[in-house]
């Protein structure tokens, strides 16, 4: 069995709060309450509540309006990735699966074809969308993995991840293009998680532990 990702072992505080959040579901387990973990890898692909922010969204929408693939770092950290199709399934696996080969077990959830260089993400959004170009910054980037998905593969024998990082940006791009998506989207606070939480903080929508406050502004 893979060890257990501790709080010692986590780079930030949003990766603790993960961590504890899992310790203390754990606690929790019945005979008829079976937590279990899904670590997904970086989420990309088309989804009703869009997000920006993450590496490849952020390359295919950026490249999209501005005709440039913008890496802040030196791009060679890796990233565990998978499409937000393939996170569904995965969810609705877990759901049928049988109790006592989930229960209180964390599984990272993506496919090892899809662990890739941050430079090389940039690449192939630069293959999608011909006409762009890919500006790399030099700095260093301490958020470097690549994660083993054999655990999730055995105990779901017959889940099915089937979304590649090049079709998944393809399929962004062109519906992202086909919705008109310009500059004034790009730089929305809604597509972006944390600009979008400090904007219902600072309406009063919620709390300081973000919880939803009942006010509407």
């Amino acid at each position: 069995m893979a060890p257990r990702t501790t709080r010692s072992s986590t780079l930030t505080a949003y990766a603790e709060s993960k961590i504890r959040s899992e310790e203390a579901l754990e606690r929790l387990a019945t005979t008829d309450f079976v937590p279990v973990f899904l670590r997904n890898a970086t989420a990309f692909g088309f989804s009703p509540r869009l997000r920006t922010d993450l590496v490849v969204n952020d390359f295919v929408c950026t490249a999209l309006v501005t005709g440039e693939v913008r890496i802040k770092s030196s791009g060679t950290s890796h990233r565990p990735l998978v499409h937000v199709i393939d996170i569904a399934c995965a969810f609705v696996a877990m759901l049928d699966a049988p109790a006592d080969a989930v229960r209180g077990r964390a599984f990272n959830v993506g496919r090892d074809e899809e662990n890739h260089r941050v430079r090389d993400l940039a690449t192939i959004v630069q293959d999608v969308i011909s006409d762009c170009s890919v500006a790399i910054g030099t700095s260093a980037d301490a958020r470097d993995y690549r994660v083993s998905f054999a655990r999730v593969r055995a105990a779901l024998p017959n889940l099915e991840l089937t979304w590649s990082v090049r079709a998944g940006a393809a399929d962004l791009y062109e519906r992202a293009r086909a919705a008109r998506f310009g500059a004034v989207d790009l730089a929305e606070d809604r597509y972006v998680r944390l600009a979008d939480l400090k904007r219902h903080r600072e309406s009063g929508r919620l709390d300081a532990a973000l919880r939803w406050t009942g006010i509407e502004r």
